[in-house]
């Protein structure tokens, strides 16, 4: 792509000051030593530092792979024309002005896309603060004017390169980089996107054999499928792909709306969407290059259960704390381990796991090379973590140890090196192993090396819709929670025992036909939520409390509602656990499924996960580990586990009823709660149909 390898740049704009966005981008180009040709567009001047200025793109005697402009907004668009006028192959417009600004700016973005796709000249912008590319080391592009070239280090170029939607969490990332030993070989800002996409980027990128590791800072993603097969691209190529999503939330959402113009999408649905394209998705920056250290030494860990060696037992403690918490497993260590351990530790050391080897290696300092290798060849442990603080004494040794042993085997060795030295840091890092100065980044990059084979497992294809299952068109209307669990029960779905009555006496003989307890809802297609006015009564024990509770209802609809007065007469069932699932038709991604805890307290929830439809039975489990309400599912303090197959199956049932029903008028659907029934079964006890594009507000999580 000649945007950035280009052979000839021009500058507009530039003047004698070095402050403008036009003279720093053309200083940057310079003392980064761009070896191609450097042209300098300004009518008002005949030259700028030492060279000749022209005074229209017209006038420069070769054709130019990429014009930089930074001028006010208002003149972009003419310049675009006297670039494509010229032959010009692509343009990176840092100007701003536009889409983020209101309507006027974003007529104006319009017609710079108009332009791109008529002309076919690239525009990377606008609202853009460049990139660079250290690929070429003999001829090096630094097109930004952003004062994080002031970070750059050329001499330790990595595998690793960077895209970001935000300019300045983008050159943020540059200067933290460096403080975790990396630089990228990429950077990328691609600005309001008018033409040039994240997708775009990560095409090119794809191509690059020296990138191994590409990470993104987003805030949206625009055409999911182009991007969808631009990671593919990266994926098969060998790469791993780290993403940091802004706007999870909806304050989130609203600053992501306010900075870059764009309506942001649903960041849980965006993270989901990721995640099933094989991207490790991470909270922050931070995390985003931990990943990146961990990714850039190609670990990889066989599973969850970590092996810690400590100098001190607090810390290894603290560690063991923040790895559980992480739902990673700290394991005991079995009698061959031990007695290996046992053989190199001091008499008061602790063979346990962690394995506090105490201060007294600061007397024997091979103490921790023999214990280190004794950990890595143990079957009990898939990862070794190293806990080291300010012992500068033998610090040269101890990184030699460490590095040598990582050289050895293929089991990850992580190393935390609280008050480090530099020099030391320095030592473990140019040799790809991984090293943080905190407990909590190195509990975390074990949660990640979990993320990142996760990530490379996932598959390159997104999966076919399950087949089996056909539904009329016709009955997907709402016509209440009665006929809707008809549809359910057609689907594979359990549903109470239940029937529809106009009567106390009705009542009395259906519960007598199915059994106490029984419930008893009133049944009104326009009583979206019956909890909320009363209009639900569960654990009905006999026919004198049945009659109450149904007269009551019966009064109670009447007043509310002006049709049909119904009482849906269900059996009672004995829940352990409730989930809610859920789906709706996403504007981007198209049918979205949503699992979480469910019952009466749904709307005020946070555990719930989504993910893009359709999904697979792996996907869908995956799902449920996230859940804060896993352990749980699984059995906990007397409540039965659940039976997971069955309750995967009748989610992936749900998930293809749905992605039908969204198919036809209904916007939204959901059983909640979907319970899980003290002998672990699964069963629909509510559920809901919304008709029509609109959305039912607080019906669905993330209103």
């Amino acid at each position: 792509m000649p945007l950035f390898q280009p052979a000839s740049i021009a500058v507009f704009g530039v003047g004698p000051s070095e402050t403008t966005f036009a003279g720093r981008a053309y200083q940057a180009l310079s003392r980064f030593h761009f070896t191609g040709d450097l042209y300098a567009i300004n009518p008002n001047h005949q030259e700028v530092y030492g060279r000749r200025c022209y005074g229209s793109i017209g006038e420069i005697p070769r054709s130019v792979d990429l014009a930089i402009v930074a001028t006010q907004a208002q003149h972009v668009l003419a310049i675009v024309e006297e670039c494509a006028a010229a032959g010009v192959k692509s343009i990176l417009v840092h100007s701003a002005g536009f889409n983020e600004v209101g309507d006027s700016g974003a007529q104006m973005q319009m017609d710079l896309s108009r332009l791109s796709d008529e002309t076919g000249i690239r525009i990377l912008g606008p609202n853009c603060l460049g990139f660079y590319n250290l690929d070429v080391a003999t001829n090096p592009v630094v097109a930004t004017p952003s004062s994080l070239v002031e970070r750059l280090n050329t001499d330790t170029v990595g595998d690793v390169s960077f895209i970001t939607q935000s300019g300045g969490m983008g050159s943020g990332a540059v200067g933290e980089a460096a403080r975790v030993g990396i630089t990228f070989r990429h950077f990328i800002h691609t600005g309001n996107e008018a033409d040039i996409t994240v997708a775009d980027c990560l095409g090119y990128l794809s191509g690059v054999s020296a990138v191994n590791v590409v990470c993104l800072f987003l805030e949206q993603v625009r055409q999911p499928a182009i991007f969808a097969e631009s990671i593919h691209q990266l994926r098969r190529s060998g790469k791993d792909v780290i993403a940091v999503v802004a706007g999870s939330s909806q304050a989130g959402a609203r600053a992501t709306k306010s900075h870059t113009g764009a309506i942001a999408g649903d960041g849980a649905v965006v993270t989901s969407y990721l995640r099933q394209l094989g991207v490790v998705v991470v909270e922050d920056l931070d995390e985003m290059l931990d990943a990146a250290v961990l990714a850039q030494a190609r670990l990889r860990a066989s599973g969850p259960r970590v092996g810690i060696l400590t100098a001190s037992g607090g810390a290894g403690a603290v560690l063991a704390d923040l790895l559980v918490e992480r739902r990673l497993d700290v394991p005991s260590l079995g009698e061959t381990t031990k007695e290996r351990l046992a053989r190199v530790l001091p008499d008061f050391g602790e063979s346990q796991n962690p394995v506090d080897l105490t201060g007294q290696i600061l007397a024997q300092p091979g103490t921790l090379a023999g214990a280190a290798e004794a950990m890595l060849e143990s079957t009990d442990v898939d990862s070794v973590v190293v806990v080291l603080g300010v012992l500068d004494m033998h610090a040269s040794r101890w990184a030699e140890d460490i590095r040598w042993l990582a050289s050895q085997h293929s089991k990850p060795i992580t190393v935390c090196w609280l008050g480090a030295l530099p020099s030391t840091l320095e030592v473990l890092r140019e040799h790809g192993v991984p090293v943080f100065t905190s407990l909590a980044r190195v509990a975390r990059s074990m949660d990640i090396l979990g993320a990142l084979a996760s990530a490379r497992e996932a598959p390159l294809v997104r999966p076919a819709q399950p087949g089996g299952l056909s539904v009329d068109p016709a009955l997907l209307v709402w016509r209440g929670e009665y006929a809707a669990k008809e549809l359910l029960k057609d689907a594979g779905i359990a549903v109470p025992r239940g029937h529809l009555v106009h009567d106390a006496a009705d009542a009395k003989s259906i519960a007598l036909d199915i059994g106490y307890p029984v419930v008893a809802k009133i049944h009104d297609p326009t009583q979206l939520h019956k909890s909320d006015i009363g209009g639900v009564r569960v654990d009905i024990r006999d026919a004198d409390e049945l009659e109450s509770h149904v007269n009551e209802l019966l009064a109670l609809q009447s007043d509310a509602s002006e049709g049909p007065v119904e009482i849906l007469i269900e059996q009672y069932s004995r829940l352990s656990t409730e989930l809610i699932v859920g789906a709706w038709n996403d504007a981007a991604f198209g049918p979205v499924l949503m699992v979480g805890s469910g019952g009466v307290f749904t709307e005020a929830a946070t555990d719930h996960q989504v993910a893009v439809l359709p999904v697979t039975s792996g996907e869908i489990r995956a799902m449920l580990r996230r859940l804060h309400i896993y352990p749980v599912l699984k059995g906990i303090r007397g409540i039965p586990p659940v039976d997971m197959d069955e309750l995967v199956d009748v989610i992936s049932r749900f998930s293809v009823l749905a992605t039908t029903a969204l198919e036809n008028g209904i916007s939204e659907m959901e059983i909640n709660p979907l319970g899980v029934s003290k002998d672990g079964g699964v069963v629909a006890l509510d559920v809901l149909l919304v008709q029509g594009a609109g959305r039912v507000p607080g019906s669905m999580i993330g209103e």
